[in-house]
């Protein structure tokens, strides 16, 4: 289910209604935006809506599209979009000139009318790109969600000292606090009279507790109306006052270890807002969304829904949109902006199908083609709460009268001395607070040498009720969930899989190990990258991992096995390849090996590599397995070492088969074991193994239903607990604040605007709560038409060469790396306009070549130049290929330039700068027996100076292409050159 909201050119056609169209492009002519009113009925009666006459212009039916679901909570939702076509051939009476007009930034409207006369807006965007062939103009315009892009953090530090803090934080964002926060590390404001700012955007509803280094101080002295007062205030040592108005507290001496506090937010509208809509519909307001561009009964409905308290620390700075997307994934919900550019967030909710397809093509409409996706087993509603404590402690900033050290498993024979922490097999956490060393001396409740630090993470089975209650001690099962019976993975075979190295690998001519990865420069056939000596068997299946970047040519992803391979797979970016290694025998001099092996000549990539045998899964009497390769899926039990079917899948099975991210007792597999012990976080590709303990299909389901409905009233180990209030987890490392996207500015000729770079970014990488950036690992990969640099996570980036580029952000740190991709966008200025007596002339006339050879692809444009004796000549194109043979998936080199003459006569000479390479390659992918297009783009700005004042010239753009089987590329776009 891709749960994607669509409105289809079909049903608009069947049900007799009419799209009106409101597109407003820049006429360069004049500067200004043009209304161009365009629908889809050529009857004249049906053009009149709302009194305004509008064409019958649009050749191809709008079709709007909004995805919010991809089947799983991986991501988030994708930006509203409308796509449709206009004849603007159809238009060049009543808007003269409008082949030059330029469409991108124009604002659409699309209105939908019914006979009936009922209307009803369906979209508001802004076009994003166009093409132009055969005076078709193809529209695609996506929802503005520059009004939600706003920072969060509104206000910095100025550093002029008072409320507004040192020199030492002028500049750095100021913190922002919604709902009941644990243990947060606040900023040190005045070092003098030791003030510290939890929150700075109003009152907030309180401080509770404040600590220094976990210690708890004693309750506050009272609270102050204002700074000034708090700073005069006389507040003895150990003691602390607050000022709530704005979110300040002062302790009365300096601070000796790391100071956090326990804090109620922020009130807003005079009310302490704790549900995740309520405070997403703050975040949108205060980042200047109006009233009419959220939608506030999404928002209510969502706390309806989950009405659960939920906290928000906010100190690094991030976008509206994107907090409210996470918060929002977080209650199983999407957060994005809606087709009429409003905030929104939905909840995924499963109807009754419409109507039953025919994969045979037997009903109508008829099904063109089938193909079984992967997809997860569903979902049932679960419900955690935790209380996170938004900043972890380190060993040494805790205040203890001993050193703490974490000596892992309580072993009975080993030495134990104050300060000593153990873990006990049921997940408990133990201090030792002897003062007399001891062995032998196991931690209980009852033993006066231990303090618990942290209960048992078992689950207390005297809270479930029922005939199939769990035995304490019953036999662990576990159920797969695969296509085929079950496998397993083996063990990692990759050495130095991240290239921290070149240990273990064989780069031959044209390959290196360097800056983290396989680096590949036009290597050609038979000079391969390989790893050898690996424990391959004849005949298995192996998954391999890895990320690729691809510039030019193509290469092979192989197994060997004694030097020949069974299967092979074509490099195709970051990727999942399932190969059979060959069998005994010879033929190459590869033996047990993978292997990189170029086709053409290969230049890009190679990262992240990783690979390990599929093997037949471990499995014992009791373990139960659902078949998903068949429909309606079918339920075995493993029944004296045989699978024996018990029956098709019903609803109560799908209540218990979820997917959770859990490892049990070092068995491959997700899930619960009879203890309720939790391990490492392993992603399973093969079977998500569900560990219950001797319980029957219907046990199964009473047992998961009971560990759902936990909370703390019903289970006394949760108490305490603020249902719903967070749930991150500390452990997940993560990249914090940075950027997602760069825009840059630059003149019309592609030159940055001075001031503009170099840009610099502060990447985090945080794991739980803690900022672990220093002891990460940091580089900037796959970094294409930019320079960037990065050092202990700060990102400077410092030169833009491309239209659009991009690089990654990584930080790899305890064998674990994060990847943080960024885009840039140089944003050129428009051409100048003619001065100096000079003239303007602009041509949007689509021409094509195949030629490997410069030719023409503008007409010849007759222009003057002014005092300056300078031409400014610009062509921002999109490069167009038809879908069909030949196809190309790496794309088409193309090149361009501008030539010019005196008068209409004598020979072209080539304009400064060029030729121009394009800017993204247009390219064609075959997957049989369809062919699918990409669009490519190229930007020809170019400047001669020294020309003539005052004179006649002729200036056009010639191009070719420059790689690739011939085929023929088409140019669309405006072409012009303004004399000065």
């Amino acid at each position: 289910m891709a749960g994607t909201e669509s409105q289809s050119t079909a049903m608009w056609q069947t049900s007799k209604v009419t799209i009106f169209a409101v597109v407003t492009p820049l006429n360069p002519s004049t500067g200004l935006r043009e209304t161009i009113r365009i629908s889809t009925s050529g009857r004249r009666g049906e053009n009149i809506y709302s009194g305004q006459k509008y064409w019958p212009a649009i050749t191809k039916a709008p079709t709007t599209s909004l995805s919010v679901f991809d089947g799983d909570f991986s991501s988030t939702v994708q930006s509203g979009s409308a796509s449709f076509d206009i004849s603007i051939r159809s238009l060049a009476d009543e808007y003269p000139g409008i082949e030059n007009h330029r469409w991108v930034g124009s604002g659409v409207s699309l209105t939908y009318v019914d006979d009936q006369g009922n209307d009803e807006l369906i979209f508001v965007g802004k076009v994003t790109r166009f093409g132009e062939k055969n005076g078709v103009v193809a529209i695609t315009a996506e929802v503005d969600e520059e009004p939600f892009k706003a920072d969060v953090l509104s206000a910095e530090y100025a550093g002029t000292t008072g409320i507004e803090g040192g020199a030492d934080i002028k500049g750095n964002p100021k913190p922002l606090i919604f709902g009941r926060a644990k243990n947060v590390q606040p900023v040190q404001i005045n070092v003098v009279d030791n003030i510290f700012q939890v929150s700075s955007y109003g009152a907030i509803q309180g401080i509770t507790a404040v600590y220094e280094r976990g210690a708890a101080f004693s309750a506050s002295l009272g609270d102050y109306a204002n700074y000034a007062a708090l700073s005069a205030a006389d507040i003895p040592e150990g003691r602390w006052a607050t000022c709530l108005a704005s979110g300040l507290f002062r302790l009365g001496a300096p601070p000796y270890g790391v100071i956090t506090a326990d804090v109620d937010g922020l009130i807003y509208g005079g009310v302490w807002i704790r549900s995740t809509g309520a405070i997403i519909k703050a975040l949108a307001e205060m980042g200047g969304a109006s009233a009419g561009q959220i939608d506030s009964a999404s928002l209510t409905a969502l706390d309806a829904a989950t009405p659960y308290n939920a906290d928000i620390v906010i100190s690094g700075q991030i976008d509206v949109l994107s907090v409210a997307q996470r918060m929002a994934l977080a209650c199983n919900a999407q957060a994005g902006i809606d087709l009429l550019g409003r905030l929104f967030v939905t909840r995924v909710n499963i109807g009754t199908p419409v109507m039953i397809l025919n994969g045979e093509g037997k009903n109508l409409p008829g099904v063109i083609d089938v193909a079984e996706s992967s997809v997860r087993p569903p979902y049932k509603r679960i419900v955690m709460g935790a209380d996170r404590s938004w900043r972890v402690h380190s060993y040494d900033e805790i205040a203890f009268q001993a050193e703490l050290i974490d000596r892992g498993a309580y072993d009975d024979a080993t030495v134990y001395r104050e300060g000593n922490i153990v873990d006990l097999p049921d997940g408990s956490r133990w201090i030792f607070d002897g003062v007399t060393p001891l062995a032998g001396s196991a931690p209980t409740i009852a033993n006066p040498n231990w303090d618990q630090m942290r209960d048992a993470t078992a689950v207390d089975f005297a809270n479930v009720t029922g005939p199939t209650k769990p035995a304490e001690n019953a036999t662990k099962n576990r159920m797969f969930v695969s296509s085929g019976e079950p496998k397993e993975y083996g063990p990692q075979l990759i050495t130095n899989g991240d290239f921290v190295s070149g240990a273990g690998w064989s780069p031959e001519t044209g390959w290196a190990i360097s800056g983290g990865a396989a680096v590949a420069t036009g290597a050609t056939s038979g000079n391969e990258l390989s790893q050898g000596s690996l424990p391959i068997t004849p005949g298995a299946t192996y998954e391999i991992t890895l990320t690729a970047t691809i510039t030019s040519g193509t290469a092979f992803v192989r197994i060997y096995q004694s030097g020949q391979y069974a299967s092979t797979a074509l490099l195709a970016g970051t990727n999942t390849y399932t190969l059979v290694s060959g069998s005994a025998g010879s033929g190459s001099a590869f033996a047990n090996a993978f292997v990189i092996a170029p086709g053409t000549a290969f230049t890009g990539t190679i990262d992240d590599v990783s690979i390990k045998g599929l093997v037949p899964a471990i499995v014992v009497d009791g373990d139960f397995w659902l078949e998903t390769a068949v429909t309606p899926n079918e339920l075995y039990t493993r029944v004296a070492g045989e699978w024996v079917l018990s029956s098709t899948v019903d609803a109560a099975w799908t209540d218990i088969i979820s997917r959770p991210t859990w490892a049990i007792d070092g068995r491959p597999g997700n899930g619960l074991d009879a203890l309720g012990n939790v391990a490492r976080a392993v992603p399973q590709t093969y079977g998500a193994a569900l560990i219950v303990s001797g319980v029957t299909g219907a046990g199964l389901g009473l047992f998961a239903n009971n560990l759902a409905d936990l909370d703390g009233t019903a289970n006394t180990k949760l108490s305490g607990i603020e249902a719903a209030a967070d749930v991150t987890a500390n452990s997940v490392p993560f990249h914090d604040g940075g950027i997602a996207a760069i825009i840059v500015q630059a003149d019309y000729e592609g030159t940055v605007e001075t001031g503009q770079l170099p840009k610099n970014y502060n990447f985090k990488r945080i794991r739980g709560a803690t900022d672990v950036s220093a002891s990460a690992t940091w580089s900037i990969v796959a970094a294409t038409g930019c320079t960037a640099t990065v050092t202990d996570g700060v990102v400077s980036l410092t030169a833009v060469s491309a239209m659009s580029a991009s690089f990654t952000v990584r930080s790899v740190r305890d064998g674990v790396t994060i990847n943080s991709p960024v885009t840039v966008s140089r944003q050129d200025a428009d051409p100048p306009e003619a001065a100096g007596g000079g003239t303007s002339v602009y041509s949007s006339t689509a021409y094509s070549t195949s030629s490997s050879s410069f030719v023409a692809v503008s007409p010849e444009l007759n222009f003057n130049t002014g005092t300056a004796g300078e031409a400014a000549f610009s062509a921002p194109l999109s490069l167009i290929v038809d879908a069909a043979s030949p196809a190309d998936p790496i794309g088409w080199d193309v090149e361009a330039k501008w030539q010019y003459r005196e008068g209409t006569s004598g020979t072209w000479l080539d304009a400064p700068g060029g030729p121009i390479g394009e800017t993204l390659k247009p390219k064609v992918e075959y997957e049989a027996p369809i062919y699918y297009d990409t669009d490519g783009s190229i930007y020809v700005n170019q400047t001669k100076t020294g020309l003539t004042a005052s004179t006649a010239y002729q200036a056009r753009l010639v191009a070719r292409r420059s790689s690739g089987a011939t085929k023929i590329i088409y140019f669309a776009g405006s072409r012009g050159v303004s004399g000065s």
